[in-house]
């Protein structure tokens, strides 16, 4: 079992993301990360190979919106997840969002999960009516991903809001708010194989008394 996580900042994952993908790679899953500028994050590169995980590197330009390298960023993924062939995604932060969903979604992954960690450029001033090109764009392609994420999760109820009140999401997706960056196994259990599920349960107990917080800091990592 193969489990892709895609990322738009290499040192983010192993600052937010490592103990997810700690737990997941505990039962037995293959653990793939795919991210831009590994030359510029040698250390992170090293850590994260030296834990036995797969990295990818991608053409992502993190910053501004060049459809032409867009383009070219959407299919380098989907040919990637074809040779990958895993069996969940989680993608997070905007471009990884919406060109790792959609090319999930086209590679038919079959399980698909998105995380909005913030709101950015895009979508400034949207609550005053006023919405440029490009933010129109984003919010289409936006919509198009998350129309084919299995559950969303947010860090934020207002950034929920704000996406349902400006129909981003459908009325029936199934979302999630966290407070905080970590994630739960756990929360994954309806979609991972049944015989991982008691499995999943213990460590993800053992980790909340070990780093004590709320519920709500911990994502659903649905894994059937």
């Amino acid at each position: 079992m193969k489990f892709l996580m895609i990322s738009s900042f290499l040192p983010s994952v192993l600052n937010f993301r490592g103990k997810l993908l700690e737990a997941i790679s505990a039962h037995g899953y293959e653990i793939h990360i795919m991210a831009p500028e590994f030359a510029s994050f040698p250390e992170e590169q090293q850590k994260l190979q030296a834990l036995g995980y797969h990295l990818h590197e991608i053409p992502m330009q993190r910053t501004g919106t060049n459809p032409l390298a867009d383009l070219k960023l959407l299919k380098h993924i989907y040919r990637q997840i074809r040779q990958i062939q895993p069996e969940y995604v989680l993608s997070y932060t905007i471009k990884p969002v919406i060109y790792g969903t959609l090319a999930s979604w086209l590679a038919k992954v079959p399980h698909r999960f998105a995380l909005i960690t913030g709101l950015g450029y895009a979508f400034q001033n949207v609550e005053a009516g006023k919405r440029s090109l490009f933010q129109k764009l984003v919010h289409g392609l936006y919509a198009q991903a998350l129309k084919r994420s299995d559950k969303v999760f947010f860090q934020n109820p207002d950034d929920l809001k704000l996406f349902q009140d400006m129909h981003l999401l459908d009325a029936d997706k199934p979302t999630v708010v966290v407070n905080g960056s970590r994630v739960n196994p756990n929360f994954f259990a309806p979609y991972m194989p049944q015989k991982h599920i008691q499995e999943t349960a213990a460590p993800a107990q053992m980790m909340q008394s070990q780093y004590p917080i709320s519920a709500l800091t911990w994502f659903t990592l649905e894994v059937r």
